[in-house]
């Protein structure tokens, strides 16, 4: 509980004094014996705070950081989880303060009445529900939501300034993609093309793949995060907007809590209109940028990619690189049949997917971060144990059987015998077997991909699995 005790000030006191004393006293005068009539009167003990006192203390405690709260719900920042604290470290403790000090003013009432009223229980129970849902908790969630909703107004601001030049961008990359895809078409219908022309037409296409690529994910990040934070439509999220409806209403709520507290909250509702308004202002301004963007209509002037969606762009590029791996494969063999070199190709380009699915999962077994991993957890501790069993044999205090106990434990752990050693060596060389198995089955990936490669007639993949 929290203790007040109210003492005089020093300037009243020494105005009453001046009152009272003659002119010209120094306060240097001969100190006199008083007789019995001048006996110096007992003290009277201060006058303790009443019930009463304590609940000003607890309204003028949170009263005083309506102003800073306001001040937060204001700000236009970036930093959620700074500004969530920020809240949270000044209405909680206030709010904790309320609750003792009223809790004190209760002890102070109940020691002169044997209940407290009907009314002092309404007056509290509206105050603590005021501070816990409207502040406490509303606002740390319009908070939370104001500065999420900047952070987006700050996404979509750079994304509208930047829109001239990343438009340009993205149309130029996609328009020289599709003269190389043009080039490699016409040697992929050229039954005369060389072994070397489709090699190069195979290089430029899985060039302007990486490009196509980059756009594509480009494209696709931008859409998603709009869609994600507020769909197609913006929208006010609907827990905030019944804060906003009920904030406004304030005054016919809470008939215990004082006037300028609700019209303080009150007041907040407007720092939600004003990030939305904002949201809604520099949306409007991205969507009519950026609306063939959000449409995946971007490239619809661009033949081989109009009408493809942003995951499917690469596709393009990756159809046609089959076409001239079956052209590169006639060109030196003249006597297969398309058919068969594509149906071939197709079921080598599934194996090697699946292949290489596997390959990636053995390479985090074998990576080195896994390998020290699994060698802290099997030395975990060691050197701490050590010095706990050989403080244990130099305790003086041991009987024979024990100063005997304690030794035999310390040889045990020096020659790795305890119970909980043998099963950290049990997992260390299960690891150590595992490791081994997974280098052997990966070498072995490699060896059968490009085996089936030559046996294909196919030219071989270096980067493989990278790609």
């Amino acid at each position: 509980m929290m203790k007040y005790a109210r003492t005089l000030t020093a300037a009243p006191l020494v105005l009453a004094l001046a009152l009272v004393l003659p002119a010209g006293f120094s306060g240097q005068t001969k100190p006199q014996t008083p007789t019995k009539s001048q006996a110096p009167a007992k003290s009277q003990p201060s006058a303790q705070p009443s019930a009463m006192d304590f609940r000003r203390d607890a309204m003028n405690t949170f009263d005083q950081i309506f102003g800073e709260m306001t001040t937060l719900m204001a700000l236009s920042s970036y930093n959620p989880a700074k500004m969530d604290k920020a809240w949270e470290d000044l209405v909680n403790e206030r709010g904790n303060l309320w609750s003792n000090t009223v809790d004190q003013a209760e002890i102070v009432f109940l020691e002169k009445s044997p209940q407290l009223p009907p009314s002092w229980a309404e007056w509290r129970k509206d105050n603590e529900e005021f501070i816990a849902a409207e502040i406490q908790s509303a606002g740390r969630d319009v908070m939370r939501w104001r500065c999420q909703t900047y952070l987006e107004i700050f996404a979509l601001q750079l994304d509208i300034d930047s829109h001239p030049i990343r438009k340009d961008e993205w149309l130029k990359t996609m328009t020289e993609a599709e003269k190389i895809l043009e080039t490699a078409e016409g040697a992929a219908n050229d039954g005369a093309a060389t072994v070397q022309a489709i090699e190069k037409s195979r290089s430029d296409v899985r060039q302007a793949k990486n490009l196509v690529d980059n756009v594509a994910s480009d494209l696709g990040n931008i859409r998603k995060r709009v869609l994600d934070f507020h769909g197609a439509e913006l929208k006010m999220d609907s827990k905030i907007a019944a804060i906003q409806a009920r904030w406004t209403a304030l005054k016919d709520q809470y008939p215990h809590v004082i006037e300028k507290w609700k019209l303080s909250v009150s007041g907040w509702a407007k720092n939600i209109k004003t990030a939305y308004d904002s949201h809604e202002k520099t949306r409007k301004q991205f969507d009519t940028l950026y609306e063939p963007v959000m449409n995946q209509k971007l490239f619809a002037g661009l033949r081989l990619f109009q009408g493809k969606e942003y995951k499917d762009l690469g596709g393009v590029l990756d159809k046609l690189d089959q076409t001239l791996q079956v052209r590169w494969v006639k060109a030196k063999d003249k006597g297969k049949k398309d058919e068969d070199i594509a149906t071939a190709i197709e079921k080598e380009e599934q194996t090697s997917e699946q292949e290489r699915k596997r390959y990636w999962e053995l390479n985090e077994i074998v990576t080195p971060a896994r390998e020290q991993q699994e060698s802290l957890k099997y030395s975990a501790g060691e050197a701490a144990k050590e010095r706990e069993l050989t403080l244990k044999t130099m305790n003086s205090k041991n009987s024979a059987a024990e100063q005997k106990a304690a030794e035999e434990e310390l040889r045990k752990f020096q020659q790795k015998a305890l119970p909980e050693q043998v099963a950290a060596q049990k997992a260390w060389d299960a690891y150590q077997k595992q490791k081994k198995e997974a280098d052997a089955e990966m070498t072995r990936l490699l060896t059968d991909h490009a085996a089936r490669l030559k046996k294909l007639g196919l030219p071989p993949e270096p980067d493989w699995p990278m790609r």
